[in-house]
């Protein structure tokens, strides 16, 4: 069974958003983890074996030197792909893992789910707090698969300097403690969940980047889905091609106008969304302007009135891997 979804709400945005990818001054900081992957064993390819990554013409044997660079690229793009309902996910450090996350042995208390029946000293440990705040709620069930399956998956932190593995299927053993919330104060009280993640194994297995700089820029980049060139009837490109960053269009008030994206990495179906401005509900406008959930091709009536209507389409898929194009479309009268 795959890793469900895991879904935040931040920002001050309504609803649930999902959690952009690395991101944060502090991937700068040693011995301070940078980002943790969570994936199934079954899934996770070790020293030795071959795999194919999206920025390689030819699959790659995994060795210690490049391991840390093209598991992270592995893993981006097995989010991408999204096969068996989302089996890979990533959690950063702003605002999700807290700055006293670092690679250091630790005291553990005994815990239900944990083997341990009391407080002991683990000989070579690495622990991670990752749910923080208003992200705790909508991820209950989430966060409780984690816990139910601690013993079938495997962890893997980023530093700045390269990664380290905690193989479930070696000689690791991860479980859960402090996994909960806490209701504060009255009903505008805060509320703060959190779930600690801590792996004992006999050693520790650091695989070091020979270029610590350039795997920081990377490990920055946000997993997100990118936008080519659409293909649009009804409507002409206009002579600046876009504005704003949007793509910019003009039709004829009584013409429709079709707007089919082109995601560069869509390989999964995904879920298609789209708003007025960046983030706003079409509402009255909703019969005039729709997107076809499963195809993402955007339809503008012929009935819109003329004026300029900024349009964002976003695309989701079920690993959690977003994108957003914004279309600026000028209706003009006949």
């Amino acid at each position: 069974m795959a890793l469900d979804n895991l879904a935040t709400v931040c920002c001050g945005e309504e609803g649930s958003k999902y959690f952009k990818q690395f991101c944060g001054e502090n991937l700068q900081v040693d011995d301070q983890i940078a980002a943790v992957a969570i994936i199934e064993n079954a899934s996770l390819p070790k020293v030795g074996d071959t795999i194919s990554i999206s920025t390689s013409m030819t699959p790659i044997v995994l060795t210690r030197g490049n391991y840390t660079v093209n598991i992270l690229q592995y893993i981006r793009d097995k989010q991408f792909e999204c096969e068996g309902g989302g089996e890979y996910w990533h959690f950063l450090h702003t605002g999700l893992l807290k700055a006293s996350s670092r690679a250091k042995p630790s005291t553990t208390n005994s815990d239900v789910m944990s083997r341990y029946i009391a407080p002991v000293k683990l000989g070579q440990s690495t622990t991670a707090e990752l749910m923080l705040a208003e992200h705790y709620l909508p991820n209950i069930d989430v966060i409780q698969g984690i816990q139910k399956r601690a013993s079938s998956i495997s962890v893997i932190y980023f530093f700045k300097q390269g990664c380290l593995v905690k193989d479930a299927n070696g000689d690791s053993t991860v479980y859960i403690s402090d996994a909960g919330f806490e209701v504060t104060g009255g009903e505008s009280g805060y509320i703060k969940g959190t779930i600690t993640l801590t792996e004992q194994s006999e050693y520790d297995d650091f695989y070091f980047v020979a270029n610590p700089s350039n795997f920081i820029k990377e490990l920055k980049k946000k997993t997100e889905f990118t936008f080519g060139t659409p293909t649009v009837t009804g409507a002409t490109a206009k002579a600046c091609g876009s504005k704003g960053g949007c793509l910019a269009y003009t039709g004829t008030e009584g013409t429709q106008i079709t707007i089919t994206p082109d995601v560069n990495e869509l390989t999964s179906c995904p879920n298609w969304n789209v708003y007025l401005n960046c983030s706003d509900e079409l509402g009255m406008l909703s019969g005039s302007i729709s997107i076809n959930p499963n195809t993402g091709v955007v339809t503008v009536a012929s009935t819109l009135a003329d004026g300029t209507y900024k349009l964002t389409v976003e695309v989701t898929n079920d690993c959690g891997i977003t994108g957003t194009q914004c279309y600026l479309i000028e209706v003009q009268v006949d």
